[in-house]
């Protein structure tokens, strides 16, 4: 039997659906299995709407297969580069669980400076407010110690890709 159930909760929907329908203003925004519409939200309505704490999107630029974010510069997945046609302007999606303490002084992925000052100890995780070069940006790690590390980093391929015009995703 086939059931419809309408929820402003998306933990609810996430829960409760083998598929779920994210709408915005009336429109469909994306059709998946909630596991997927986490994984891969279609645009940055969706990756701004499902996830606790939701998952962070950045201003960057892309230039010559290298993307600027903040003061870092990363390389940029072939697919995004093709899709982004003639654009330079993107938005980086990461999820504030994608964060780790980062290991070692050189970085291969995007790097966030905590403030200890912006912490909350939610018994088995913390919540911790970081920086991006000027952005803030929301991290989740596991309960740390006394002290938080002076670094964490997210791996190049948790980071998600979407237009900056649209706000739709580029890949991967």
């Amino acid at each position: 039997m086939t059931t419809l159930y309408v929820t402003h909760e998306q933990a609810e929907a996430m829960t409760l659906g083998d598929r779920m329908v994210v709408l915005e203003g009336g429109r469909i925004q994306q059709v998946d299995a909630p596991g997927a519409v986490y994984e891969r939200p279609a645009n940055t309505f969706v990756a701004g709407f499902v996830g606790t704490p939701p998952m962070n999107l950045l201003g960057a630029e892309c230039a010559d297969g290298v993307l600027r974010v903040g003061d870092q510069c990363l390389g940029v997945p072939p697919l995004v580069q093709a899709r982004l046609g003639g654009s330079r302007r993107l938005i980086l999606g990461v999820r504030p669980e994608a964060f780790a303490p980062a290991e070692g002084e050189r970085a291969d992925g995007l790097v966030a400076v905590p403030d200890p000052a912006r912490r909350e100890l939610l018994g088995a995780e913390t919540i911790v407010r970081a920086r991006i070069g000027q952005d803030e940006v929301t991290v989740r790690l596991p309960r740390p110690g006394a002290e938080l590390p002076r670094r964490v980093e997210a791996p190049l391929e948790a980071l998600h890709f979407f237009a900056a015009e649209s706000g739709v995703r580029l890949g991967p």
